[in-house]
């Protein structure tokens, strides 16, 4: 396969002065991949999205016909493994497993551009957020809950990770839309918020549905709503906030494959290729809901993808920029 002249077009956009020097590396991306794939994470290992990583991995690795590595790369080391993989060869060896608490470096006020720091390759989960209390909350339902929020003279607190990341200003937008007087409390990490919700020293929390499952199993917390299109398969009986006709359930958390930027198309489509295969294995789709994730949307193109994001980042910039103008009012 030849340089045609979409390729030479995106190579020429990166700014390449030499097109005959782009049309040998294009045509050594013939033969991709010509050795093993490595598929960096931002979590340590035997995390819930390490585990599926895992998993794809392994599916990939058939599709491909070449070994697909998982490399963790912790957020505890800074953002390790969203520095490492911008700075490796554009050439689809290596990959990114991006979160959107990666993306946007935990802040939406901080925001990476994924269309200039990435290239979109496939959409691997919706990761769907949940509204839980904790126990010493005497109510079993969310409407019961904003019941006693307005009949008692205490202010309740609404957990979650960060301050002006897009779970706090989920917590907003909910207060505002549900007329609800109550005190969002921030936390360096989500473990941190559920473990004040169980300890009662913060009576709700708005946080990620793989994080908080082994506590709602375990009856340490109670899910009131879930933020979901539908309702989710490992969580059947929790109503969609929707139910309640508060807030657009079109909010999702998510986790993509990204590659740097310069990586030819159609090694982005090859790419796109391997992980949709893998998708469609049942055993993937049946670990994904168990672990409390979504599956991905039949579309999941490099371009889906794209508009998914620039949507998703647009979303949240109006509500961040709604935010602090009312906290200057």
């Amino acid at each position: 396969m030849g340089l045609g002249c979409k390729g030479l077009g995106i190579l020429m956009t990166a700014g390449s002065a030499f097109p005959l020097a782009a049309a040998s590396s294009d045509r050594a991306m013939d033969v991709y991949p010509n050795r093993p794939v490595t598929l960096v994470v931002g979590a340590p290992a035997g995390a819930g999205i390490d585990r599926i990583a895992r998993q794809v991995a392994t599916h990939m690795s058939k599709d491909l016909d070449a070994k697909v590595f998982v490399e963790n790369r912790p957020e505890e080391k800074g953002n390790a493994g969203v520095e490492y993989v911008k700075r490796s060869a554009a050439d689809g060896h290596t990959v990114y497993l991006a979160l959107r608490a990666d993306v946007r470096r935990k802040s939406a006020s901080a925001m990476l551009d994924a269309s200039k720091d990435f290239v979109p390759v496939a959409l691997l989960a919706r990761v769907p957020y949940v509204l839980v209390s904790g126990k010493h909350v005497c109510t079993t339902s969310l409407q019961d809950t904003f019941v006693l929020m307005f009949q008692r003279r205490r202010i309740y607190t609404c957990a979650s990770e960060g301050g002006e990341s897009v779970v706090h200003l989920l917590c907003e937008v909910l207060k505002k839309r549900g007329g609800l007087i109550w005190k969002h409390v921030p936390y360096m990490r989500e473990a941190d918020a559920l473990a004040d919700v169980i300890g009662g020293g913060a009576d709700l929390a708005i946080v990620s549905l793989p994080a908080t499952l082994p506590y709602i199993k375990s009856d340490r917390v109670r899910p009131l709503a879930v933020f979901a299109e539908t309702r989710v398969v490992a969580i059947p009986s929790v109503p969609g906030i929707n139910e309640h006709g508060y807030v657009d359930p079109h909010v999702p958390d998510w986790c993509a494959v990204m590659a740097p930027v310069g990586t030819p198309s159609n090694v982005v489509d090859r790419l796109n290729h391997a992980v949709n295969a893998a998708l469609s294995n049942a055993e993937v789709g049946k670990q994904l809901a168990s672990l409390g994730y979504a599956m991905p949307p039949k579309t999941n193109t490099p371009e889906a993808l794209r508009a998914f994001l620039a949507a998703d980042t647009a979303r949240w910039g109006r509500e961040l920029d709604e935010h602090r103008l009312m906290a200057r009012q």
